[in-house]
């Protein structure tokens, strides 16, 4: 765009880029200053200095960009133009509201100028203003004709029959329709390569609202003002700054005083969004319309609601938000009495519905989606939550924690008795005060309405209100078909709980009633192995006048497991004693089920009085035999070689201490401890039982001395690991021989203990410790 160059006089130019930030506008007064004093512009200084400063503000603000200055001045006139990379389209230059802290600029330029203008273009726009020295203060003008942009805007009018002139050399790009913006003298306003000639149009009527213009806004400009929003302006506000921010464009277009948005999302009518009332809280009426709401997209003169005829409104122009439910809405503006709403304005009102029911419809999406994705992310930390714990109370607790304060005020858990009536385990308040009397209400006679829906939820199956002395919803706790117990949720303070947070309630009740069940299942299969794995040990250690007995016992892996590992100790009479200690192959059932076999075959053959040679070579027949209806019948073991090494002795008194004779099956050695200290590995190895039909064993025979012991280990002690380190039979040797004289029961958690310690990590494999130690 070029600047006039007025006759007689030089003129002075002055350009630089500008940076985008808070800088800028300094910097380009100052730039102005220099171009007024050297053209002696001294009376034009302030009102140069006020407006260079509103559009370098404007584009820092607004556009976000960086910018362009450029200043040209003589002795009769100043012209600055501003050029920022954003084509957004501004707004018309209505005055803002009287406390407002901004919106002042194009206004101060329309006021000030003698000419301004702004030109739209491919890459951004320019807002331009000329100051005259001789300006007096004329009435505005209102539209004009198109002139091109290229052309200097006059101080005189073109004639009204001289062609116009196609842009030469254009420096926006493509000509095309614009907007028009008016101006002082002859405003020439460029939009896109054309501009606009005044003519002197019929003067418009104009209406005058206290605190707003006077101006007659174009009806074009206008619209366009109010359905435009930046996406700056949109992602900055939230849906009820947004239709505030509506709502005030819609009367300032309109021209009406009092303007108030009502909605109702489900939970009753309520003010959104409101212009010209008092701040103080607005009284909402019982129903949106008073009677059938108006048609579809029309607007309609109604009496006002109370809160616009308080604030001194005496006719409304009303118009439905044309929203998707459940969200219903009215729009409605205010006139006091004696004024009249334009047949525009109905126009007007139903754009700004339209672009008002758009905001809210799009907030309540992202809301829905937020609010989705919150309780998609809340239902997966619980599953987390409940899912690590094995414990049925704890998992329990962990629901109704997870209840409150989140779906409700409080929660109540119920349990099914064996006769299948509900029990009161768990209860939490949000108030930990209102602990008590929540459980006494249940409890109490007066209670009963509440137990009755307890009573019915476990056997529709489906969530229930609550009646009687508490609301909210009781949900049955249901895994794989089965009632497992019910899940009472205390409606939110003030209000009903919504279809979403029943929907939640549900889920995670459906999730906790799993977890509950997993629970229990692991506590009873808990139960069982804990049984199994006692039946599989002896329950006592004998005692013996001058015999010590002791053992530890270490299963591997989880508590529900039973180990293969087993040691026994059983009295044999005339003061004779069998002590064996074994490892079966595998863990779980079948291991317990060969243990028990191996444990009975050399308890009956020890009572029988048959010696440990024949009885390890009986036990490996047995195993054979086993393995081999195992694969006949497809039992559990098909496929699968049935063995375990066992460690079998019979002690008896002698002269001096104890005889011990020992025979060993795949067994590690004992341990033969001095009583003054020192340590060696006894008795002879040999085959483990069930490998092969036949095997062949050895009896050892070994003294005991008063305060001597001997020490029974499974593999569990030797192969515990340290990285690829093992504690070995050597390190076994060297701590049991620090032990000398120690009592047998210290011995044996000596060596639990410094195996376990030895390990970096838990146990791979039962561990077993059994110690013999003839008393001093």
């Amino acid at each position: 765009m070029s600047f006039p160059e007025p006759s007689g006089s030089a003129l002075v130019t002055r350009r630089a880029p500008l940076p985008g930030d808070a800088k800028s506008p300094a910097l380009a007064r100052a730039l102005a200053r220099d171009v007024v004093e050297e053209c002696g512009l001294a009376s034009l200084s302030d009102e140069v200095a006020l407006l260079t400063t509103e559009l370098a503000t404007n584009a820092v603000v607004h556009a976000g960009t960086a910018m362009h200055i450029e200043v040209i001045g003589d002795a009769e006139s100043i012209t600055v133009r501003v050029t920022d990379g954003s084509r957004a389209v501004l707004g018309p230059s209505l005055p803002p509201p009287m406390l407002a802290e901004g919106g002042r600029g194009l206004h101060l330029v329309d006021s000030l100028a003698s000419e301004w203008g702004v030109a739209y273009g491919r890459q951004g726009k320019s807002v331009w203003f000329r100051l005259d020295v001789d300006d007096p203060v004329v009435t505005r003008a209102g539209s004009g004709a198109l002139i091109p942009v290229d052309e200097p805007p006059r101080t005189e009018p073109l004639p009204d029959d001289e062609p116009l002139p196609e842009p030469a050399d254009s420096r926006w790009g493509l000509r095309r329709e614009g907007r028009k913006v008016r101006g002082r003298r002859g405003a020439s306003i460029a939009a896109g390569g054309v501009a606009i000639r005044p003519q002197t149009p019929p003067e418009p009527p104009r209406r005058s609202t206290p605190g707003r213009s006077t101006i007659a806004v174009p009806a074009a400009e206008a619209a366009s003002w109010l359905t435009y929003l930046t996406d700056r302006v949109v992602h900055e506000l939230d849906a009820h700054e947004l239709a505030q921010e509506i709502v005030y464009r819609v009367c300032e277009v309109t021209g009406a005083p009092f303007g108030i948005l009502w909605a109702d999302e489900g939970s009753g009518v309520a003010a959104i969004a409101a212009v010209g009332l008092p701040d103080a809280a607005i009284d909402s009426p019982a129903r949106l319309w008073p009677d059938d709401p108006p048609r579809p997209r029309s607007a309609d003169l109604l009496p006002p609601t109370g809160a616009l005829a308080d604030a001194g409104a005496g006719v409304a122009l009303s118009v439905a938000l044309p929203s998707s439910p459940p969200i219903r809405g009215r729009l409605e503006l205010g006139m006091p009495s004696g004024r009249l709403f334009r047949p525009a304005d109905s126009v007007f009102a139903l754009l700004a519905a339209e672009r008002l029911a758009v905001s809210l419809d799009a907030a309540r999406l992202r809301d829905t989606e937020q609010t989705r994705r919150g309780d998609l992310a809340f239902l997966a930390d619980a599953s987390e939550l409940l899912a690590s714990s094995l414990d049925v109370d704890l998992t329990l607790a962990l629901v109704a924690q997870l209840c409150v304060p989140r779906l409700g005020e409080w929660c109540v858990i119920h349990t099914l008795d064996d006769a299948g009536d509900p029990e009161l385990v768990v209860s939490v308040h949000n108030d930990e005060r209102g602990v008590p009397e929540l459980e006494e209400t249940f409890l109490a006679p007066e209670g009963a309405p509440l137990r009755e829906r307890i009573r019915a939820a476990t056997v529709t199956h489906a969530a229930t209100p609550l009646t009687g002395p508490l609301s909210g919803l009781v949900l049955p706790l249901t895994a794989r078909r089965e009632v497992v117990g019910t899940m009472s949720i205390g409606d939110p303070p003030g209000r009903r709980h919504t279809s979403e947070e029943v929907a939640i309630a549900v889920d995670l009740a459906r999730r906790a009633a799993l977890s509950v069940d997993n629970a229990r299942l692991y506590s009873e299969r808990d139960s069982v192995a804990e049984a199994l794995q006692s039946a599989l040990l002896p329950a006592s250690l004998p005692a013996a006048e001058g015999l010590e007995f002791a053992a530890q016992y270490r299963p591997a892996g989880a508590s529900n497991e039973v180990g293969g590992d087993f040691y026994d100790v059983l009295p044999l009479g005339d003061e004779r004693w069998l002590l064996a200690i074994g490892d079966v192959c595998g863990k779980g059932p079948q291991a317990a089920s060969v243990t028990g076999m191996v444990r009975d075959v050399l308890r009956t053959l020890a009572r029988e009085g048959r010696d440990l040679p024949y009885a390890l070579s009986a036990l490996n027949r047995a195993l054979v035999e086993e393995a081999s209806l195992a694969r006949e019948s497809g039992g559990p073991w098909t496929g699968q070689t049935v063995f375990c090494t066992v460690a079998a002795a019979v002690a008896e008194r002698s002269e001096g201490g104890l005889l011990v004779r020992l025979c060993l099956a795949g067994h590690p050695l004992p341990i033969k401890m001095l009583a003054n200290g020192g340590a060696e590995q006894v008795g002879a190895g040999g085959m483990a039982a069930g490998l092969t039909d036949h095997i062949e064993v050895e009896e050892v025979s070994i003294h005991l001395a008063p305060g001597d012991a001997l020490v029974f280990y499974t593999d569990g002690v030797t192969e515990r690991r340290r990285g690829d380190d093992q504690f070995g039979e050597e390190r076994t040797v060297e701590v049991l021989a620090h032990c000398g004289g120690l009592p047998a029961a210290d011995i044996a958690a000596r060596l639990r203990t410094a195996a376990t310690e030895f390990g970096d990590g838990p146990l791979r494999d039962d561990l077993a410790i059994l110690v013999l130690r003839a008393a001093r």
